[in-house]
């Protein structure tokens, strides 16, 4: 053996034994923990799912990896504090500092990719679907962005899947109390965002779920629409109580009938609302035939309404004060009565009326003189 072949053997043996790189001992490590993260994300374990993530952090990652995890870790932190029984306020405040940062220098359209959509709303949720935040302006913010941005994606399904998805947590938060009901909290879509996701939807359930909060929509809003509510909550009702809300839209629709009331062409054009007793006492006799007591948070409602439509009702009103020896004015409305008499009698309230007067405290150290009769 010659001995100046001896020095190659000893670095040989050195670049044997040196430590590789963990990504490039294992390619698919990545992709394997991501898998298992994402699928811990959608059975909703985010605790878990941000702990795998985090095991990423060990690997060798590209930029495009690495803003996806960051994203995911930002993203998975405030919803895992979400869950728990007691939220630490500054978990939220660094995960959406986090999740801020990300997005923090992206002003072009051309840089806007998918995990800048995700982000947007992922800080949408963080506002409107946190129960002890509810803050539907600064989630609509983010929402709004989100959903322009899969309205120009170029994957379609994809797009029509997370587009539905964004509509329906607006309209459903996960946090929503036994009385509530879309718009409740001022969480109202726009109308065109609306139509849009009634364009794309192609099952039973999306198409209802969409003319149902197309319904509302008009419904609270008024205008020269008015005309479609009850187009949108026929359709609603043509799904039966298949349809999760269906006993809402009955409620509402009768509603809407038996208080703003339909429009009304009138012969000279213009257009009048009248209100509907007749079909709201039918959606509401639907409730309680349709439904059992415990079925629906509407039974009871029902009922109520049923008996003050059909029991005998009486009105007098006026509009104003009115001075002396001028004309006056009276309005008189009644339901379920054939006909009314009625006796009008001046009145001097100075000598025909008899008060005692006391002080009544008003609270913030103020009191009134209130007036008593005998």
């Amino acid at each position: 053996m010659k001995l100046n072949n001896f020095p190659l053997l000893i670095i040989l043996s050195i670049g044997w034994l040196a430590p590789v790189n963990l990504a490039e001992a294992q390619p698919g490590e990545y992709q394997r923990l991501k898998t298992q993260a994402e699928k811990y994300y959608a059975q909703g374990s985010f605790s878990r799912a941000h702990k795998t993530y985090a095991e990423t952090n060990a690997l060798n990652l590209t930029p495009q990896e690495k803003r996806w995890v960051d994203f995911r870790i930002g993203d998975t932190l405030w919803r895992a504090e979400a869950g728990s029984k007691t939220s630490d306020p500054s978990i939220y405040e660094k995960a959406q500092q986090q999740l801020e940062f990300l997005i923090r220098d992206i002003k072009r359209d051309e840089d806007k990719d998918r995990v800048w959509a995700e982000i947007q709303e992922s800080l949408g949720d963080f506002w409107w679907q946190r129960r002890d935040s509810k803050n539907w302006n600064s989630g609509w913010q983010h929402y709004q962005k989100a959903l322009d941005w899969w309205a120009g994606a170029k994957d379609i399904d994809l797009a029509r899947t997370r587009y539905l998805k964004i509509v329906w947590t607006i309209a459903s938060p996960s946090w929503r109390e036994p009385y509530y009901y879309y718009g409740y909290y001022g969480n109202q879509v726009p109308l065109e965002t609306l139509e849009n996701a009634l364009k794309i939807s192609q099952t039973k359930t999306d198409l209802t779920r969409a003319h149902y909060l197309i319904a509302m929509t008009l419904r609270q809003q008024g205008g020269d629409r008015q005309e479609r509510v009850a187009e949108e909550f026929e359709a609603v009702l043509k799904a039966g109580q298949s349809f999760a809300w269906y006993d809402d839209a009955l409620l509402q629709y009768a509603e809407w009938l038996a208080n703003s009331g339909e429009v009304v062409i009138l012969e000279n054009g213009e257009q009048h609302r009248e209100n509907n007793y007749v079909k709201a006492l039918e959606l509401y006799r639907r409730i309680i035939k349709e439904f059992n007591k415990g079925e629906t948070r509407h039974y009871d409602t029902a009922k109520q309404r049923i008996q003050s439509i059909t029991q005998p009702v009486l009105g007098l009103s006026v509009s104003n004060i009115f001075l002396p020896d001028s004309e006056i004015q009276f309005h008189l409305n009644w339901r379920n009565i054939e006909n009314v008499t009625y006796s009008i009698y001046p009145v001097d309230l100075t000598h025909d009326k008899e008060f005692y007067w006391m002080r009544k405290n008003c609270g913030h150290g103020r009191r009134i003189l209130q007036p008593l009769t005998r």
